[in-house]
């Protein structure tokens, strides 16, 4: 790896390099097993993925709710429109041609 001196701008400021070098890290210890890996228990790279976790989470629940009423035991729930709403459609299209 290059000196920080000597490294881009672009390297020494990659919002990556933490999960890069944190990566690299383990792939070493994997190679040199009788080196031990230095690795932040907790660093912003590791709060960034929590937090989109989270974020994720949090934007599945608000896209599939749970049905406010639980449904009655015994009683089939029913799928699409009833036969009542289904007239009444069929006389609203009836009436605009």
């Amino acid at each position: 790896m290059m000196a920080p001196s000597q490294q881009p701008e672009w390297l020494a400021h990659a919002r990556s390099r933490p999960l890069v070098e944190r990566g690299a890290a383990m792939l070493q210890a994997l190679v040199d097993e009788s080196r031990p890996v230095a690795v932040p228990v907790q660093d912003r790279g590791s709060e960034r993925i929590r937090k989109a976790l989270e974020t994720e989470r949090m934007v599945r629940d608000i896209m599939s709710p749970d049905p406010k009423a639980p449904q009655q035991e015994g009683k089939p729930q029913q799928q699409g429109y009833g036969t009542g709403e289904r007239r009444d459609l069929e006389r609203l299209i009836d009436s605009e041609r």
